[in-house]
C-alpha cells in the first residue's frame, strides 16, 4: 500500500503544476489563461502541429511583471541561408530578429504566454503567442481564444514577417487536414446569433494556409481547399458552414438529403437552435424581397413567433421530433433550390441563424454582390502603453457609413447615428490617420484618436483602392 501511495504521489508531482523552482528549470503555461498563476512541467502539444517551447528559468528574482522568477524562451526558423529567432522573456517581452541583427518585432504581449511553435513535416514554420481564456473548461471547441500568429517568409530575397490575430482551432478539425506542400490552419471564428447571448463563439471555422514562401494565404478557393482539407471529416455543422461559405448549393443539397438525421443529431448535441429574424445588417438591393420570402417559408412550416417562444422555454438545444419531421418532409419535397436562402428556409429553418450567419460573418463569400462591394477593416485599439485592446470591425457596407471617398492613398467616410457623427480618414495601409467624433446636433468635437490600427488583406485592399 505504501509503495502504491508513493508511486501515486510521484505521478501527481509530475503531472500537476510546479510549485518549486530552480535556475535552468523549464516551465510551461499550457495556454491556460492570460494571467496564469500555475506552471506545468510538460509542454502543450496539439496533434503534430503545435508545440510549446520551454520557458527556461534564468534568475530566481522577481520579474518586472511581479512573477517570482525570470524566464527566457527561444525558437529559430531557418529560411535558406537566413536564421530568424523568436525570443520571449518573462512570458511577455518578445523580439523577432535575424542572424544579421535586424529586428522585425519588438513588443510586449498583452498577457503571459509561451512561444508556441507551429510545425509542418517536423519543421518549425511559424510561431504564435496567446492563450485560452477559460483553459478549455468552457469553449472547448477551440484551442486558443486568442492566438497571434507570426509567419516569416521571403519576399524578393528579403525576410518579412506576416502576423494575424486568430482563435486557433486544431483539435476539432485535425482529422480533416490533409498533409501537403503547405500547412492549413483554422481560425475558430464566431458565428452570430440573433443576439450577443446566442452567438456561437469560436464554433465556426475559417481555413487558411501558411508557408515560408508566401506567408499567410486567406483566399483558398474551394478547389484548393478540397486538396488540403477532407471536408467530409469535419462535423456536420462545420461541413454545412464551409459549403455555405463557398456557395456550394448543389453540394449542400446533396449532403443534406444523404445525412439529414446525422446533421440534426449534431445540431441537437453540440449547438443550439435559433430562427433567423429575416433582417439584414448589410446593404443588399433585394433585402425586403428576401425577408418577405423568408417569412412565407416559415408560415408554410407553421413556425410562428408564439411557437418559437414556447419552444425556447422548453429547450433551446433540441427541436421537437414532430417539428424536425415536418422540416424533413418539406426539405425532401424539392429536388433543387434557386438560392441558398431558399434552401436554408426549407431545410434548416430552426438553425437558420447558424446557416445565414455562416454567410454574412465570413469574409468575401460573394453571395451578396452589394455586400462585398466595399472592404471591411479589422481594427484593434492600441492603448497608450502600446498594448493591444479590443478588436473592432469597421464594415463599410453597413447602413451607418456614408460619403465614402476612395483615392489612390486614402479612404474617407462618415458614420452617423441618432446621436453622433464620426468622420474618419485611413491611408491605403489602413492606418487610422484621423477620427473625429461630434455631437450630431452641435458638431462639437468629443474626441480625436489616432491610436487605432486596422488589418486586412492588403493586396485585396490595394486592388480595391486602385479599382476605385
Amino acid at each position: 500500500m505504501k509503495k502504491l501511495l508513493g508511486i501515486f504521489c510521484l505521478l501527481m508531482l509530475w503531472s500537476n503544476p510546479s510549485n518549486s523552482f530552480e535556475v535552468g528549470q523549464n516551465v510551461y503555461l499550457n495556454a491556460c489563461g492570460s494571467s496564469p498563476t500555475e506552471y506545468f512541467n510538460s509542454p502543450l502539444k496539439i496533434h503534430n502541429i503545435l508545440f510549446e517551447a520551454p520557458n527556461k528559468i534564468t534568475k530566481l528574482e522577481e520579474s518586472k511583471y511581479e512573477r517570482e522568477f525570470q524566464t527566457l524562451a527561444t525558437s529559430t526558423i531557418n529560411i535558406l541561408d537566413k536564421q530568424i529567432t523568436f525570443n520571449l522573456s518573462n512570458f511577455r517581452d518578445m523580439t523577432i530578429k535575424d542572424n544579421r541583427g535586424i529586428v522585425y518585432e519588438d513588443r510586449r504581449v498583452s498577457g503571459a504566454t509561451s512561444i508556441y511553435e507551429i510545425k509542418h513535416k517536423g519543421e518549425v514554420v511559424a510561431w504564435g503567442v496567446g492563450w485560452h481564456k477559460r483553459c478549455k473548461e468552457f469553449y472547448a471547441q477551440t484551442d486558443f481564444t486568442a492566438f497571434r500568429l507570426y509567419v516569416p517568409y521571403l519576399d524578393n530575397g528579403e525576410i518579412k514577417i506576416q502576423n494575424k490575430l486568430t482563435q486557433l482551432k486544431i483539435n476539432q478539425v485535425k482529422e480533416a487536414l490533409i498533409e501537403g506542400g503547405s500547412l492549413v490552419l483554422v481560425d475558430g471564428i464566431d458565428i452570430s446569433g440573433n443576439s450577443n447571448s446566442s452567438t456561437y463563439n469560436y464554433h465556426g471555422a475559417s481555413f487558411f494556409e501558411i508557408d515560408n514562401k508566401n506567408g499567410i494565404n486567406f483566399d483558398l478557393s474551394f478547389e484548393e481547399l478540397n486538396k488540403k482539407v477532407d471536408i467530409n471529416k469535419l462535423n456536420p455543422a462545420l461541413i454545412l458552414s464551409t459549403l455555405i461559405k463557398y456557395k456550394q448549393l448543389e453540394k449542400l443539397n446533396d449532403y443534406t438529403k444523404n445525412n439529414f438525421d446525422k446533421i440534426y443529431e449534431d445540431f441537437g448535441a453540440n449547438y443550439w437552435w435559433g430562427v433567423w429574424d429575416g433582417y439584414f445588417y448589410i446593404k443588399i438591393d433585394n433585402g425586403n424581397a428576401i425577408s418577405e420570402k423568408w417569412q412565407e417559408t416559415l408560415k408554410k412550416l407553421s413556425i410562428t413567433y408564439e411557437k418559437i417562444d414556447k419552444l425556447y422555454e422548453a429547450s433551446y438545444h433540441v427541436v421537437p421530433k414532430e417539428e424536425l419531421e415536418a422540416v424533413k418532409k418539406n426539405c425532401f419535397s424539392n429536388d433543387s433550390y434557386e438560392d441558398i436562402i431558399e434552401f436554408i428556409g426549407n431545410c434548416y429553418p430552426w438553425h437558420s441563424t447558424w446557416m445565414i450567419n455562416s454567410i454574412t460573418t465570413v469574409e468575401d463569400t460573394g453571395l451578396f454582390e452589394r455586400y462585398s462591394k466595399y472592404p471591411k477593416l479589422y481594427c484593434v485599439y492600441i492603448k497608450e502603453n502600446g498594448e493591444f485592446g479590443y478588436k473592432n470591425l469597421i464594415d463599410l457596407n453597413s447602413f451607418g457609413y456614408n460619403n465614402l471617398e476612395i483615392s489612390n492613398s486614402l479612404i474617407k467616410f462618415t458614420y452617423e447615428t441618432n446621436n453622433y457623427f464620426v468622420s474618419s480618414v485611413f491611408n491605403k495601409d489602413t492606418k487610422l490617420l484621423n477620427l473625429n467624433a461630434y455631437k450630431d446636433s452641435e458638431r462639437k468635437i468629443l474626441k480625436i484618436r489616432q491610436s487605432s490600427h486596422c488589418e486586412d488583406d492588403k493586396a485585396k485592399l490595394e486592388e480595391f483602392i486602385q479599382a476605385n
